[in-house]
């Protein structure tokens, strides 16, 4: 028997969606599925890219992007039986800490008055400064894709790791998911969700400051530039013939 997916509104995935959608929506969605030994596999392709926005005057050129995403997948009352797991990076962690610590140094003078006998006539009070430094070394696992399954959902958020990057400072190629479901009876529904929120990127890829990205966003009116800019939602069935 042949399986066939059904998807509305069609034209959000990637293989329906109009080129001139495709090429202004800074993350986009394609969803296949096929029957794997009485449950059903469904493959996503999450497509990061950059929008090209030139300057006003003709001064250079800004990239609209995003840095992360977040994918929803729920099948309708069905049990989830597998599903992308990326590897974990070990990471290594420094904690120092610092701690100050003050010492009464006291000076008394001291006067002999007769043998055997000492008269202490005052003292000055001195604070003498010092620290200690204590450090704690351990590693722990991250991942830039991070999965959870609630129910009969599976929710991954992709990320970019932090820190200096050396070529971009977004995200720029494809990231392939995929999940086996499995329902007890034929009516196998559910849905698909897409979250991100791009970002004002200079020419060589760096991020631009919140100020002026809200310039920018106040200058152009983005809407020319971009769709489904915060992401995608769609709907699916599955029937066999």
């Amino acid at each position: 028997m042949k399986l066939t997916l059904s998807i509305w509104p069609a034209e959000k995935v990637i293989g329906s969606m109009p080129q001139t959608d495709v090429k202004r929506t800074p993350v986009l969605l394609g969803l296949i599925a096929r029957p794997d030994d009485g449950a059903v596999e469904f493959l996503i392709d999450v497509v990061f890219q950059s929008i090209r926005i030139q300057r006003p005057l003709g001064r250079g050129h800004w990239y609209v992007a995003a840095t992360e995403a977040e994918i929803e997948l729920r099948a309708n009352g069905a049990t989830i039986v597998a599903y992308t797991k990326a590897p974990a990076i070990t990471i290594q962690y420094t904690v120092a800490k610092t701690k100050e610590k003050k010492v009464d140094v006291g000076v008394k003078p001291e006067i002999d008055i007769a043998k055997n006998v000492t008269v202490s006539i005052g003292g000055v009070g001195v604070k003498a400064a010092g620290s200690e430094e204590a450090t704690i070394a351990f590693s722990d696992q991250e991942s830039p894709l991070a999965s959870v399954v609630r129910g009969d959902s599976i929710v991954w958020q992709q990320s970019m790791t932090r820190g200096e990057k050396a070529i971009r400072d977004f995200i720029f190629g494809d990231l392939h998911l995929s999940v086996k479901c499995k329902w007890k009876n034929q009516d196998r529904q559910g849905s698909v969700g897409l979250r991100t929120s791009p970002m004002f990127f200079d020419a060589k890829g760096r991020m631009l400051s919140k100020f002026k990205s809200l310039l920018i966003g106040f200058v152009l009116d983005t809407r020319s530039y971009l769709a489904n800019e915060q992401g995608t939602d769609v709907q699916f069935a599955c029937s066999e013939k």
